[in-house]
């Protein structure tokens, strides 16, 4: 039997021995799971037929991949965001989560705080924030982790540490970074349930490149790419039992959710009643007068 234990920075899973497992995100960054030993793993599903889960709006939204047990790490989040195929690009947020996919948005259209919406703390407990640059070569499948050089907060560089012996460092080009933020999460009342949201993005904005940058983009391709990697998984086998109880919740929340946008409404038209029945009242007194 084992035990979900938090803290403000990190989660880890302590057995009935005693013994820690590592915290989620070293997890997510060395955990040799089947994912992240062959990138090409979920590639191979994209000839597949494409299944849908509800978003906002009643909009459907496209499942990436619905059989990922475990979180990918930071280059293999990248990869799968960057090649995803457009048929898999969603412009909407999903909701009401319970079972283990995977999701890729438009950042441009879809947004953390889309997704980390103000009723989302009433269920997801945010165990660790991080943040970490990549770069490619070849701008498709070799990202690796890079030390940014920052100046008041502003990028101005990146570089990497040769793999030869002498460990000599390499200067790279910043228009081939990319910066990944992610925010992991778990469920308050089934802590075994995660989700990890994953901003890709390139570390420096189009607007703020040279001509000679923007040049040297588009001879590539133009793979200027800023998409969301929305991952949920069970830390542990699914249950019944818990499936059910984090949709009991999900639904329990949605109707408190339609009572305040109800009671909101009611507010409004009740505001404008007499906000107008005041003019009208002030329009007859001077009519009278």
């Amino acid at each position: 039997m084992c035990r979900f234990v938090e803290d403000d920075l990190f989660a880890v899973i302590i057995d009935e021995n005693g013994n820690e497992s590592e915290s989620e995100e070293e997890l997510s960054d060395s955990e040799e799971n089947q994912n992240n030993k062959d990138p090409q793993n979920l590639l191979r599903k994209l000839k597949m037929e494409v299944t849908t889960h509800p978003g906002k709006g009643g909009q459907e939204v496209p499942v990436y991949s619905n059989d990922d047990e475990h979180p990918l790490d930071g280059p293999h989040t990248i990869l799968h965001a960057v090649q995803c195929p457009k048929k898999f690009i969603a412009t909407v947020a999903p909701t009401e989560v319970a079972d283990t996919a995977c999701f890729v948005c438009d950042s441009n259209l879809v947004s953390m705080q889309m997704i980390e919406e103000d009723a989302d703390h009433i269920h997801w407990k945010q165990t660790m924030s991080t943040t970490h640059y990549y770069a490619t070569d070849n701008w498709k499948d070799d990202f690796y982790r890079v030390t940014p050089l920052m100046c008041r907060g502003v990028l101005r560089g990146a570089y990497k540490v040769g793999k030869d012996r002498s460990g000599k460092i390499q200067r790279v080009d910043i228009i081939r970074v990319y910066r990944v933020t992610r925010h992991f999460s778990c469920w308050k009342s089934v802590p075994v349930f995660h989700r990890v949201i994953s901003l890709v993005e390139a570390a420096l904005p189009y607007k703020q490149m040279t001509s000679k940058q923007k040049q040297l983009l588009k001879a590539n391709g133009n793979k200027l790419i800023n998409r969301l990697f929305i991952q949920y998984y069970w830390r542990f086998q699914q249950s019944i039992l818990n499936r059910e109880q984090v949709l009991s919740e999900y639904a329990e929340s949605s109707k408190r959710t339609r009572a305040k946008k109800s009671w909101i409404r009611v507010v409004k038209n009740v505001a404008r009643l007499r906000a107008a029945t005041s003019i009208l009242a002030a329009a007859h007194k001077n009519h009278t007068l």
